[in-house]
């Protein structure tokens, strides 16, 4: 599996079970762990902006299809760094708080997000 299947799995699994608006930050590794720096800081800077202020997207227009609109606005919502720790048939994958991830990364002495961390600091989930 690659981050680009990851990432179509997810959205299907997202609109059939979340419950609420967010934004979100998809990570997979074939490793046992992933590196704090695969979240870049102007990627932390908009999941933060998300969930304690806001951020506005202008959808560009990339003549690709129709856009569902021009423009939208995300204000005071969840905001979650999804990581998958991928081994064949791996259908979990955890949904971590912006805020925890950032934690975690200023205060864990390793220079990465091992799976069982993972579940500690974040939500577990499956894929259908």
């Amino acid at each position: 599996m690659r981050e680009k299947d990851f990432q179509s799995k997810f959205t299907r699994w997202a609109e059939h079970n979340l419950r609420h608006s967010g934004a979100f930050e998809l990570k997979l590794t074939k490793g046992k762990s992933i590196p704090f720096t695969a979240v870049a800081d102007h990627q932390k800077d908009a999941l933060l902006h998300v969930k304690c202020t806001q951020i506005g997207y202008k959808i560009p227009d990339v003549g690709m299809g129709q856009k569902p609109f021009d423009f939208f606005i995300l204000r005071k919502e969840h905001a979650y760094v999804v990581c998958m720790f991928y081994t064949r048939g791996c259908k979990t994958f955890y949904m971590i708080d912006i805020e925890n991830w950032i934690s975690e990364e200023n205060f864990n002495t390793r220079k990465s997000l091992t799976e069982d961390r993972a579940k500690e600091i974040g939500f577990t989930c499956a894929l259908g």
